[in-house]
């Protein structure tokens, strides 16, 4: 199968997005002095910062206007926004509390929710082998309930709420850095009366390498999920959800071997059969490819 110039332009954008989401962790671990809400707060203040910037120097201005008065695009960024606001709180909170191997869990189910959705709402039409890879990682969840009573919360809701946002996001007439600015401003107020409130206290941990590190926050977070967007635009969702496997497999490396968190037979099990989900997947790409 050739793709397209568009295309390619697509799949280097998603790579690198998932890429960059899946050595994450490492930065988050670098600021875990702040509490989760906090650091959330944080990161919705430095990347309406950040994307501000970018629309002033490239003047969008116009065109955000124009999107600001379409009451249906308002309708789908407050719902995707939402989302993402959720996303964000999940992930964070995850590697503060040293689960980084629940997030990775997360982003190896959200590909194969990104297969099931583009199935039944894009009228992408899924192969039994594709079929096949969902019903692996919905088993392996499932045994992991049943048998072992661990119901991993953390990861589906992570799971869900991405792949929705990215639905969302593919489906709204609306550029990556138009949306972006308008879902941050949305959370703006919210997150900065909170740092106004409640963040005060936790100011004096913050070293000058604490405060370089924040603002940081603004490109870092912005950049990936803009390259997510404008990815998720230009190529099948199924393709989009294969090379999501690039961030979860950054983050179990990183979970496993460099900040030592256990893998117990739970978690072995579920894994087992995402991972033999991704194979099913990864078969049927090779096979379409050839």
């Amino acid at each position: 199968m050739e793709f397209s110039r568009e295309q390619k332009l697509g799949v280097l954008l998603a790579m690198g997005a998932f890429f960059l989401w899946g050595i994450f962790p490492v930065y988050l671990k670098a600021v875990a002095i702040l509490p989760p809400l906090e650091l959330v707060a944080h990161r919705i203040v430095w990347s309406w910062l950040f994307v501000l910037a970018m629309i002033l120097v490239l003047k969008q201005l116009p065109k955000l206007k124009a999107h600001a008065r379409n009451p249906r695009m308002m309708l789908a960024l407050t719902a995707s926004t939402l989302l993402l606001a959720f996303n964000w709180y999940l992930f964070v909170y995850a590697v503060n509390t040293n689960r980084v191997l629940e997030a990775s869990l997360a982003y190896y189910i959200n590909p194969l929710l990104n297969m099931a959705l583009g199935g039944i709402f894009l009228s992408e039409r899924l192969r039994p082998l594709q079929w096949l890879a969902v019903t692996l990682a919905v088993t392996g969840v499932a045994v992991e309930i049943a048998v072992f009573g661990s119901v991993p919360w953390l990861a589906l809701g992570m799971a869900a709420s991405f792949a929705l946002y990215g639905l969302i996001r593919k489906l709204a007439p609306i550029d990556s850095l138009n949306g972006m600015m308008i879902e941050t401003s949305m959370m703006l107020i919210p997150a900065g009366l909170y740092i106004a409130l409640w963040g005060e206290a936790t100011f004096n941990l913050l070293t000058e390498e604490h405060w370089a590190l924040l603002a940081l926050f603004g490109p870092i977070s912005a950049v990936p999920l803009m390259m997510f967007a404008s990815a998720a635009r230009k190529i099948q969702y199924t393709t989009l959800g294969f090379l999501q496997y690039i961030g979860p497999t950054l983050m179990f490396l990183l979970a496993v071997w460099v900040y030592h968190e256990p893998f117990g037979q739970a978690k072995m099990v579920t894994f087992g059969f995402i991972w033999a989900g991704v194979a099913c997947f990864s078969a049927y790409a090779l096979l379409r490819r050839r």
